[in-house]
């Protein structure tokens, strides 16, 4: 636990048991440290009831109003706090119920140390095939909760005319393929930014180019001739692309839900890259060395577009349950039997 857990404990849990005392605690809040922790929660909410949103600081608070979404500020003091993150010290009383789920699809490296999914009286994993694996490495408070993210992709909210408008909104060539490119944080040890970031221009005269990064990524790169996308709902963009580029980002394992044609740069040695994601990511794509081979692997993408579709649909099988636009309502289900349990 981080040290903040320990510096706000004990205030915290005085000002938590006076609100309790006098019936002032919220019944049940769902904790959003950046917009994105609302865009994997929001097919959930909407089958909730009585859920409060709160923001972690001003500027999450008025991105989420942007977004229609009324949230509160921290401090919170809640019975039960819901979150995509791993973030309990924010809410240091042992007497509140703590629901995570997943920030996104299966897990795309080691999973961390089972203490942490334990701290959590229920923890929401993206298959039951992830299920089985997080039970065997001692993590006992587990659901299969689907992974609702995707479920907008499964449901008609974006259909073809939309994403056409959408492209002409943001200035693309109607005539030209897309390709998407995303990378992962550099300080992980598994991104390929380097390996495409200063050559990427010189693919615009025959592609629309999209570019997605990891928020932590520093602006250093200049992409004069693409479009880098800024939003945090990254899931149109994927729906209008005919190709995806990446590393080893976890966004891969919704390009391949998507069934999309992926192209990865091979990433060899990482600390917690193990050899089930690389496996799993060499089986879901074309892996290239350098940014030369690019255009080769597109080009076999075209002439063989079910090459990657069997050992999509087997790796989907293992990361998702079933893709058909439900998981918000299944995992919504799962919340609801766990706090009827006990309140």
């Amino acid at each position: 636990m981080v040290l903040s857990y320990y510096l706000w404990k004990i205030p915290y849990s005085i000002i938590w048991e006076i609100k309790n005392f006098i019936k002032k605690n919220e019944d049940v809040v769902f904790y959003c440290a950046d917009e994105l922790d609302w865009i994997v929660f929001q097919n959930v909410y909407q089958h909730l009831q009585k859920v409060k949103i709160v923001a972690k600081n001003r500027a999450v608070q008025r991105d989420l109003k942007n977004l229609g979404v009324d949230a509160s500020l921290l401090p919170s003091f809640p019975k039960t706090v819901i979150m995509a993150r791993h973030a309990l010290h924010k809410f240091p009383h042992h007497t509140i119920k703590k629901i995570g789920m997943r920030h996104g699809p299966y897990h795309f490296k080691t999973m961390i140390d089972k203490s942490k999914y334990n701290a959590f009286d229920l923890f929401l994993f993206t298959s039951k095939f992830e299920l089985v694996q997080a039970q065997e490495l001692g993590i006992k408070c587990g659901a299969s909760g689907g992974y609702p993210k995707l479920d907008n992709a499964f449901n008609n909210t974006y259909n073809d005319s939309e994403l056409k408008q959408l492209k002409k909104k943001i200035g693309l060539d109607l005539s030209k393929k897309t390709i998407l490119f995303t990378a992962t944080w550099e300080r992980s040890g598994m991104s390929a930014i380097r390996k495409w970031a200063d050559k990427i221009n010189s693919l615009h005269d025959d592609y629309n180019v999209l570019i997605t990064l990891h928020p932590f990524i520093k602006n250093r790169y200049e992409f004069k001739e693409c479009f880098e996308i800024k939003e945090k709902n990254v899931l149109p963009y994927m729906l209008m692309s005919d190709v995806i580029i990446g590393d080893t980002s976890s966004i891969l394992a919704e390009a391949c839900a998507l069934n999309k044609a992926i192209i990865t740069f091979r990433i060899n040695k990482a600390t917690r890259l193990n050899d089930e994601i690389k496996k799993l990511i060499s089986e879901i794509s074309i892996q290239i060395n350098d940014f030369s081979e690019i255009q080769a692997a597109i080009s076999e993408l075209q002439r063989k577009p079910d090459l990657l579709y069997q050992s999509q649909e087997k790796w989907n099988a293992i990361m998702f349950d079933e893709l058909n636009g439900n998981n918000g309502e299944i995992a919504a289900k799962l919340i609801k039997q766990y706090l009827d349990s006990w309140m």
